[in-house]
């Protein structure tokens, strides 16, 4: 138990603290500059009144315990210098941005430390730090957790204010099998959300991605997306991008009149169920090795432009009227770890009409509005093609072929 009740803590570079898995709490009325607290399989809390927690000794290991609980009145570190920590679970809040390098695998949840202290006369009074959930920032702070080798799973909500930026990322060292679980939401007043996985992305319904006008942005490296039924993620006018080396299953992306890009490298584009449309947005591009989308549940849908790309077949439904035409290939905000952004992809890449290889299938339908179809539909050998309109009420629904089909 170490505390400043007005002052700051400051460890020296090389000096570590450490217990034989006992609990540890640094508190300080302004600012704490950490070296290393170890506490084993001990909780560790860092607890600032105005100031920030600051990294002492580089590269080297801050927090190593099997819980972390901070509470910040400035930043938790920096965008140049995260605080290197290896705990099990971590919750934290601050007024500003927050940036974490985390050893192995890591869950972002609740946490609540209790320590002893001793009085004058040598007895003991218990401290707790009451249960703190999830990463909260105030004042625009960015949230940044990397993983270096392992798994990241957020069981408690992540919200960055205003335009603070989201990066959740796992990466590897060995092996194509570090996941992000995002079984609680994550979301930014205004800013960007990255959420990249060396093997997959997978988002229980609860785990809903959120910004008003920045974008966000899902990449699986190795593995699949999955979205479970009402699972959704929402940019408010911003662009979404998801992007897998293998599959996609979708629950709902809502860029409102925004622009969506969805790519299975080397998989399929499916529904994951049925609480949304698959997709809102101004424009939407689709890209696939296998298919888009089945013959028994189709893509739904409600675009205003559609461009298409598969080796299978596409099979989708939308709500009203849709353009068949061009899509410019989407870019969004990447957020790297130092909670800044940069357009990605460098190279985005455009599509044209519907296209399908290798016997494929098209089909696409209105429920309730008109067809036009500004670019070809194409398919290659025995593949068939049925564009259809339907209406709700009137009879008054047309389908306008302006390109070759």
């Amino acid at each position: 138990f170490v505390s400043a009740v007005s002052g700051s803590i400051t460890m020296a570079s090389a000096l570590t603290t450490q217990t034989a898995g006992g609990n540890i709490r640094y508190a300080a009325g302004t600012s704490i500059a950490l070296s290393a607290l170890n506490a084993g399989t001990g909780k560790v809390s860092l607890v600032t009144g105005t100031g920030s927690i600051t990294d002492q000794n580089a590269a080297s290991l801050n927090v190593t315990a099997s819980q972390l609980r901070i509470e910040s009145g400035g930043a938790v570190a920096t965008g140049a210098d995260a605080l290197e920590i290896t705990v099990d679970t971590l919750a934290a809040q601050s007024v500003n941005g927050m940036f974490f390098s985390e050893a192995s695998a890591l869950t972002i949840g609740t946490v609540s430390v209790a320590v002893d202290y001793l009085n004058a006369n040598l007895s003991t009074t218990t401290v707790t730090d009451a249960s703190l959930s999830g990463l909260v920032t105030s004042s625009n702070g960015a949230i940044v957790l990397v993983t270096a080798n392992g798994t990241l799973t957020v069981a408690q909500v992540v919200t960055a204010n205003g335009t603070g930026n989201v990066l959740l990322q796992a990466q590897t060292t060995a092996g194509n099998d570090k996941d992000v679980l995002l079984n609680a939401a994550a979301s930014s007043g205004t800013g960007n959300i990255s959420v990249i996985a060396n093997n997959s992305v997978t988002q229980a319904a609860a785990g809903d991605l959120t910004t008003v006008g920045g974008t966000v942005d899902v990449e699986a490296q190795n593995g699949l997306i999955t979205m479970a039924n009402g699972a959704v993620a929402s940019s408010g006018g911003g662009s979404i991008r998801y992007l897998a080396a293998q599959s996609v299953v979708l629950g709902g992306l809502n860029a409102v009149a925004g622009t969506v890009e969805v790519t299975a490298t080397a998989g399929s584009i499916t529904d994951g169920g049925i609480a949304d449309l698959e997709v809102i947005a101004g424009t939407l591009r689709l890209d696939s090795s296998t298919g888009i989308g089945t013959s028994a549940n189709a893509l739904d849908i409600s675009v205003a432009t559609l461009a298409v790309r598969t080796e299978g077949s596409i099979y989708l439904e939308e709500s009203d009227e849709v353009t068949v035409g061009s899509v410019a290939g989407v870019q969004v905000q990447r957020v790297a770890a130092a909670g800044t952004t940069a357009a990605w992809p460098v190279f985005a890449v455009a599509t044209a009409g519907l296209t399908t290889t290798a016997n494929g299938n098209i089909v696409l339908y209105t429920l309730n509005g008109s067809l036009t179809v500004d670019q070809p539909v194409s398919v290659t050998g025995n593949g068939n093609v049925r564009l259809e309109t339907r209406a709700a009420t009137v009879n008054d629904k047309d389908v306008f072929l302006n390109a070759p089909v």
